[in-house]
């Protein structure tokens, strides 16, 4: 049981204190790097990599777009009933948007109180 103990307590890893570090797992920045393309419909609403998700919900539903409603009964962020987040360390949330016959699917990163793009189809 020690030994069980002291392997957790050993693989565990602290918080970062780097300031630019958001748990779980993400490095703000890293997609301004290499940032893959942007889709059409998020460009034409001046979306941006890293872009908080107020914001770009924001400027979507005024240009138009309708959220896709959840897929999941567990709840959801506050404010946002579209958004779908995952359960677990490195956990992402999602989320969708429909103007016609068009779609665009986002995936967000939670930073404590704030989601913000990370990428997008």
């Amino acid at each position: 049981m020690k030994s069980i103990l002291i392997a957790l307590l050993l693989t565990s890893a602290l918080p970062s204190k780097e300031p630019d570090y958001i748990e779980p797992g993400y490095i703000m920045g890293s997609l301004k790097a290499n940032p893959p393309p942007m889709p059409g419909a998020l460009k034409a609403v001046d979306a941006q990599w890293e872009m908080d998700y107020k914001a770009l919900r924001r400027a979507l539903l005024k240009a138009g777009w309708v959220a896709t409603p959840r897929e999941y009964s567990h709840p959801t962020v506050q404010g946002f009933p579209e958004v779908n987040c995952g359960q677990g360390w490195q956990a992402v949330c999602s989320s969708g948007f429909r103007k016609g016959k068009q779609e665009v699917f986002l995936w967000l990163h939670p930073t404590g109180t704030n989601l913000i793009l990370i990428g997008a189809d």
